[in-house]
């Protein structure tokens, strides 16, 4: 379904700042697969999302959606496939709008965006059952500014937004970690649930190896901007998180012995 093939991506080539993010980074997306990755910060993770989406554009490599190669295609020729939700819960809805509008921008993504049409009252009667659907009452605050919502529910009406229309990729950009430990858990909860119920396809980048192992289908680890583990099936299931601990020490060691 999406193939990333040999991807290379390096920030400030050429300068003493240069950083090697992505480093013929290759991975084969399944349909229905719900991917969590981890690794050390600066491993990748985040940088593997935004090459995904678009924001970044890979120096070298194939990036391939349905067959469809999208590699040197920006950000916004990528939406109406590609969606997102954030670390920052700030990040992901225009806090200045009230909820239905927030939901009426989603609702047009991939198309010429505008509110006129899409806030009619049929539209808004959508949203208001969308919204329901969190029993956080917001179905009733549909013209509360987003600005004026905790972390948690702003994430919940993200996770809502990214999910509305069609898509073939989820991107979940340790989108807990801001939250505290009860509404990361409902967020998750929900995540799983969205997920499921609409049969999506998801990367979710996490630093919990808890939610790493009891999320999703697969695990992958990147450690310099590559795939070092893709572990799956019973492997997976009877893994611990003491087990992906050592891995990664392993790798470590292996790196080492290399450098010496």
């Amino acid at each position: 379904m999406i193939t990333l093939n040999n991807i290379h991506l390096t920030f400030a080539p050429n300068t003493v700042r240069e950083k090697k993010a992505l480093a013929d980074l290759s991975l084969q997306i399944n349909e229905g697969d719900f991917i969590t990755v981890i690794g050390s910060n600066g491993a990748g993770k985040s940088t593997l999302l935004n090459t995904i989406s678009g924001e970044y554009i890979a120096d070298a490599g194939s990036i391939l959606i349905d067959e469809e190669d999208v590699t040197r295609l920006p950000a916004q020729h990528r939406a109406h496939v590609v969606a997102r939700v954030f670390q920052d819960p700030l990040a992901g809805t225009c806090g200045e709008l009230t909820i239905s509008e927030n939901l009426a921008l989603a609702d047009r993504r991939g198309f010429r965006r505008g509110l006129g049409r899409a806030l009619n009252s049929k539209n808004k009667g959508y949203y208001k059952d969308l919204l329901a659907h969190l029993n956080l009452g917001l179905e009733n605050r549909l013209d509360t500014s987003m600005s004026l919502l905790s972390g948690g529910q702003r994430q919940a009406v993200s996770l809502l937004m990214a999910t509305m229309s069609p898509l073939k990729i989820l991107l979940l950009d340790e989108h807990t970690s801001a939250l505290d430990p009860k509404t990361a858990a409902f967020v998750m909860d929900l995540t799983q649930e969205v997920i499921t119920e609409k049969k999506l396809t998801a990367l979710m980048v996490t630093h919990s190896l808890h939610q790493a192992l009891h999320y999703g289908n697969r695990t992958i680890m990147l450690h310099e901007g590559k795939v070092i583990y893709d572990i799956s099936g019973p492997e997976r299931e009877k893994m611990t998180i003491e087990d992906v601990m050592q891995l990664f020490s392993n790798k470590l060691d292996d790196d080492r012995l290399i450098l010496t």
